[in-house]
């Protein structure tokens, strides 16, 4: 079953709080946003990397690999078009008459979770 987890969809919720623009000109603050949703670095990357495979978001990085390992330094990200029409999807599901926020997300994960996996799903066939 597709789904998306509830740091995930807070994220995205954030961005669609905050998004000015939906293109890498528009890019939303990095740290502002970890502090806002209570997350490190690790915890954001990760969340931010599903959404990005998702075309949900957009991202850039530098890549700082050496001999020892992967790494990288995370520059700037952004809500995609896409991302911005999903969650106006799942905002115009039938019995959900809310705008989607950092805030609506947390106290309301139970009923959630199951519309923005039904919509997500769409999206993975390509009705989305």
């Amino acid at each position: 079953m597709s789904t998306i987890n509830a740091d995930e969809l807070s994220l995205l919720a954030y961005m669609h709080e905050h998004a000015e623009g939906y293109t890498a000109e528009f890019p939303i603050d990095i740290d502002a946003t970890m502090q806002t949703l209570g997350v490190d670095q690790k915890h954001f990357i990760k969340d931010l990397s599903y959404l990005v495979d998702q075309q949900f978001a957009g991202w850039n990085a530098i890549d700082t690999s050496t001999y020892e390992g992967r790494s990288f330094e995370m520059e700037s990200f952004w809500l995609t078009s896409r991302g911005e029409n999903y969650i106006r999807d799942v905002e115009s599901q039938p019995g959900f008459a809310k705008k989607i926020t950092v805030g609506v997300v947390k106290e309301g994960w139970g009923l959630l979770k199951g519309i923005a996996a039904d919509v997500l799903k769409n999206y993975m066939t390509g009705a989305g």
